[in-house]
């Protein structure tokens, strides 16, 4: 298996000013566990820069309540591809020509519907602080992205949002279907069913046929052996051919940190059971993250991860030995396992 990452991850931070009902990291204001400080976030990005890293995303919690994004900035910018996750708050003129001049390329706002549905589900008001934050990266000269996470509340508003987003200039949109982490585990009867996933693959397929801005990219926690599904990233990302999906990336081409130090494969998996390595655990016996990636014994949940111990339809599936029950924080969210069948695949879901 060839190990090279490609994405790499960083939750700068798990502050944040806002409380969505559906954060699926459970972030506060305050942090129970110490997060590394700046010269612990230049020891890591100083390890970080013997890799080839194709892309880095900043993430959170809210990024830009970490006191040292700029620092890091300075280090990857120009060098990576660099983005960042934000919930819009803090995007203001000033800042999203900061974001320009440390060599970001894309900057992501999470806006999860319409203004009465993303109000409720974030904060009165913010709506509109959305939509003046991307205003803020598109008149910086920034690509503005958006994130859209898709319940049984806002999935009848996506044709809307295209049209809204369409109109301010919004370049790329992600939508992923929630799954039961964080405060999402108290609000279950808002998941998505397996019709509404083949829901938003049309929706995504069509509008993409149209070759208008915003390209819709279906999220990895979406599909993984429709044509329509495939079609639909192939014309998001404008590839002659057609995408093939390989398996979780998690440990193998992608990882990530956690603001603490901890290293994880995907940073959406919150459980203790895929933290493996702090960083400060690593540095006292004389190793870098690099030398981690490289060990035997990384990430052995995922790379060690075989069809034969795959569960359910999965387990049965034609594609397994390719596909490897598709995202493993679906599988863990829904069953507290990454061998079990996953329950959103729609591939699956028609035998």
């Amino acid at each position: 298996m060839d190990n090279k990452l490609k994405v790499f991850t960083w939750e700068l931070t798990q502050r944040c000013n806002l409380r969505c009902s559906h954060c699926g990291s459970d972030c506060t204001s305050s942090i129970s566990e110490k997060e590394l400080d700046k010269d612990e976030a230049l020891h890591v990005a100083n390890d970080l820069c013997a890799f080839e890293i194709g892309k880095m995303v900043f993430s959170g919690g809210e990024p830009l309540l970490c006191p040292y994004w700029r620092e890091l900035a300075r280090i990857f910018g120009g060098k990576t591809e660099l983005g960042m996750v934000t919930n819009g708050t803090l995007v203001t003129k000033d800042i999203a020509r900061e974001l320009k001049m440390y060599g970001f390329s894309l900057i992501s706002v999470s806006i999860d519907g319409m203004e009465e549905s993303h109000d409720l589900r974030r904060e009165k008001g913010n709506f509109k602080v959305c939509m003046n934050a991307a205003a803020n990266i598109t008149g910086a000269g920034l690509k503005a992205g958006v994130n859209t996470t898709v319940t049984k509340d806002n999935i009848g508003e996506l044709p809307e949002m295209f049209e809204l987003l369409r109109s301010i200039g919004v370049t790329s949109w992600q939508i992923q279907p929630a799954v039961p982490s964080g405060r999402m585990k108290d609000h279950k009867d808002r998941l998505l069913t397996a019709d509404d996933i083949w829901t938003l693959i049309q929706f995504a397929h069509d509008r993409n046929s149209l070759a208008r801005s915003p390209a819709i990219f279906l999220a990895e926690t979406i599909g993984y052996y429709s044509m329509m599904e495939t079609r639909a990233r192939q014309l998001a990302y404008g590839w002659d051919k057609l995408p093939v999906w390989r398996g979780c990336p998690a440990g193998t081409n992608s990882m990530g940190i956690l603001s603490t130090g901890d290293i994880v494969g995907c940073i959406s998996l919150r459980d203790r059971s895929f933290k493996e390595r702090n960083v400060h655990d690593l540095w006292r016996e004389g190793l870098t993250v690099l030398d981690y990636w490289n060990s035997s014994g990384a990430f052995r949940w995922r790379r060690g991860l075989s069809p034969e111990k795959l569960s359910g339809k999965c387990g049965k599936c034609q594609y397994a030995a390719c596909c490897l029950g598709g995202c493993s924080n679906v599988r863990f969210c829904f069953s507290g396992t990454v061998e079990s069948s996953n329950p959103m695949c729609v591939y699956s879901s028609e035998f």
